[in-house]
């Protein structure tokens, strides 16, 4: 039984990466679905949110990229709000390129992926499912 505690609390205690981060937190991030309410289907949500972002852009220019607090959760909620601010910076702007880049755009990959800001809100403030 010792064992097997000890076992436990050794992964508990294992360090992250970067990119350990980097990968658990856009895991995390694309397994969130939401309903489209233009065809009622059930659609990942950060991908719908990076395809209205790119969709948007020429109307509404370059707004941060929404991601809502309540999904970043357990260890990676833990690990990401107690970074630094240049690792917090870093961590936040590789997850959402790569969300863009989920998208299978190429032309977004090379750009809105470069330059795209991003905010962490509260989830009652939800406007884009």
């Amino acid at each position: 039984m010792n064992s097997e505690r000890t076992k436990d609390d050794d992964a508990k205690k294992e360090e992250w990466t970067i990119e350990k981060l980097c990968h658990e937190m856009y895991t995390q991030l694309d397994s969130k679905w939401t309903k489209d309410e233009k065809d009622g289907n059930m659609k990942r949500k950060y991908r719908m949110r990076a395809r209205s972002y790119v969709r948007d852009l020429p109307k509404d220019g370059l707004v941060p990229f929404v991601i809502d607090d309540s999904d970043i959760t357990g260890r990676v909620n833990d690990e990401f709000f107690n970074l630094e601010d240049g690792d917090a910076d870093t961590v936040i702007t590789e997850v959402v390129g790569r969300i863009f880049d989920s998208i299978d755009e190429p032309y977004i990959r090379l750009s809105v992926r470069d330059f795209v800001s991003c905010v962490i809100r509260k989830s009652e403030d939800d406007a884009y499912g």
